[in-house]
């Protein structure tokens, strides 16, 4: 998306038709930045208050559930943010056991369950739908306090370094439940956008400095349309704000369309510029990244949107009728006392 927007700002492909390719190249760099930093160099920086390290031999999710249950009524009870490592379990150099973690805010609890076993890439190395309800491990834990999802009630934890979770006291008395709490801070704000302008002007003059800037703000604006919000108005503030939860940064529609409709408008620019021009400008473009790029996009979602009622419907007709499968699944609700 960086050289995107870089390619829209006046005078940046002329200039790198006529060999000078910095505005370009500084805005593709701009737009990758704020995650590069973050997933990178941030997420190694990031420190926790307690540790949760479940043990591969003796597999039990009620301790995962009671450890994050007592730092949820931790928090609340000293009034200060707390943050929660979930150790990944590793079974092998190249295997992780996976495991679920989820918030119930309604009923006050914490739910920790053991998945399928997975290789480096999240990928499931057998099928848990293949192995008996039975063998399938889960916990609940009761919380004290009532809880805020700031992102989304679950989280798995598979491989490496694990996952993050940030607790932070509410002033209606609740504790806000975080996740990757390293991620979308001031790396994600317009003022670490106009940074990056700046810089980038000193190395590649006003038009690199113009397209860098507008780049960098496009990815922390995108960013904020999603669920987990960003901290565009740091340093005046400095935590996330909740995003307008259009999409998810996961979901494949919203992806694939961002990339096509970038490549269009590269492409298109790239032709405005070009001698003989392969179209006018004006309505001419505006006509051509229509067709080009927004109704292919149009065709691709309403293909992928009869493909999931399609899918739904066959599951619906395949459902067994009766639960007594999900009865079998192993529970334990612990009650602190």
């Amino acid at each position: 998306m960086g050289v995107a927007i870089a390619s829209c700002v006046p005078g940046a492909v002329q200039q790198a038709l006529q060999g000078n390719g910095w505005p370009i190249v500084l805005g593709g760099v701009a737009g990758l930045l704020p995650d590069t930093l973050d997933f990178r160099i941030n997420r190694h920086f990031a420190t926790h208050d307690v540790d949760i390290i479940p043990d591969p031999l003796k597999p039990d999710p009620a301790i995962i559930a009671l450890g994050i249950s007592w730092a949820v009524e931790r928090c609340a009870a000293m009034r200060r943010s707390v943050r929660v490592r979930l150790r990944a379990i590793r079974l092998a150099s190249d295997r992780w056991q996976s495991y679920l973690i989820r918030f119930d805010p309604a009923k006050r609890k914490v739910i920790a369950e053991y998945g399928p076993v997975v290789d480096p890439g999240g990928n499931p190395v057998w099928n848990e739908a293949a192995v008996p309800c039975k063998t399938r491990l889960r916990a609940d834990a009761k919380v004290r306090v009532d809880v805020k999802v700031e992102y989304e009630a679950e989280l798995t934890v598979a491989g490496f370094d694990g996952a993050l979770l940030s607790l932070e006291p509410v002033a209606d008395g609740r504790v806000a439940v975080g996740f990757l709490p390293w991620h979308r801070k001031w790396s994600h704000s317009l003022f670490f956008a106009v940074s990056v302008g700046l810089f980038s002007w000193l190395v590649g003059g006003g038009i690199a400095g113009v397209a860098a800037a507008l780049a960098c703000a496009a990815h922390a604006l995108t960013d904020h349309a999603g669920f987990m919000g960003s901290n565009l108005f740091f340093p005046f503030t400095f935590r996330r704000a909740e995003g307008f939860k259009l999409l998810h940064s996961s979901d494949f529609f919203p992806n694939v369309a961002a990339v096509w409709i970038s490549w269009a408008v590269i492409f298109l620019n790239l032709g405005v510029y070009s001698q003989p021009r392969p179209f006018a400008t004006g309505m001419a473009y505006c006509r051509a990244l229509i067709a080009g790029g927004v109704a292919p996009v149009v065709f691709l979602g309403y293909f992928l949107k009869r493909i999931k009622q399609n899918s739904t419907a066959r599951k619906r007709r395949s459902r067994p009728n009766d639960s007594k499968g999900m009865e079998q699944i192993r529970s334990k609700t612990i009650h602190q006392s």
